[in-house]
């Protein structure tokens, strides 16, 4: 006894005679297209990067608190920050406490020793007008802006100012002062 399940799918799995040949997704055309895509994106950001033209800068705001500063390995673990204008010690770091401030100073002391610098130069530590705190080691030239670490990081190095960082944290400035350097059409 045939049931009409088994003949259904025995007729399904029949291949006819008239079926389309594939084609590939990616023709050699669309590849070519898409090739010459990227070519003129990387060829545009070129152009604007080396004319200036259509970039935009925004003004960078103005310093409220500069502290430059020492960072110390005085052994079993400890480290001594220090006011470099006058040596005075700032915070003693000891094994287990403030560990972003470690693997700050140790990613910014790594890059400074690669590129065959000493700990002599001390480290720049910034508070903004718009709010930011950054650290800058003018060896190298690399800044960290703290506050993408969060607020209790932020807090960490901002006790370390002359201020003691009583100043507010990011606000909206910087969107404003983009707003108003667009809407001006001013440009650096």
């Amino acid at each position: 006894m045939s049931t009409g399940f088994i003949e259904a799918r025995s007729a399904e799995n029949r291949r006819p005679e008239f079926a389309a040949v594939e084609r590939p997704v990616f023709t050699p055309k669309l590849i070519g297209f898409m090739g010459c895509l990227c070519l003129a994106a990387f060829a545009i950001a070129a152009f604007g990067r080396l004319t200036g033209i259509g970039v935009q800068h925004l003004p960078q705001a103005r310093a409220l608190d500069v502290r430059e500063l020492k960072f110390m390995d005085s052994g079993r673990g400890l480290i001594d920050i220090r006011d470099a204008s006058d040596d005075a010690l700032v915070q003693t770091v000891r094994p287990g406490d403030s560990g972003f401030i470690r693997t700050v100073m140790r990613g910014l002391a790594h890059e400074r020793m690669a590129r065959g610098g000493d700990s002599s130069t001390p480290f720049v530590l910034t508070l903004r007008a718009d709010g930011y705190l950054i650290l800058r080691d003018p060896m190298t030239k690399r800044e960290v802006i703290l506050d993408s670490f969060g607020k209790p990081n932020r807090e960490v190095f901002a006790a370390l100012l002359k201020s003691g960082g009583r100043a507010a944290a990011p606000s909206n400035a910087t969107a404003s002062a983009a707003g108003a350097a667009q809407s001006t059409g001013e440009t650096k």
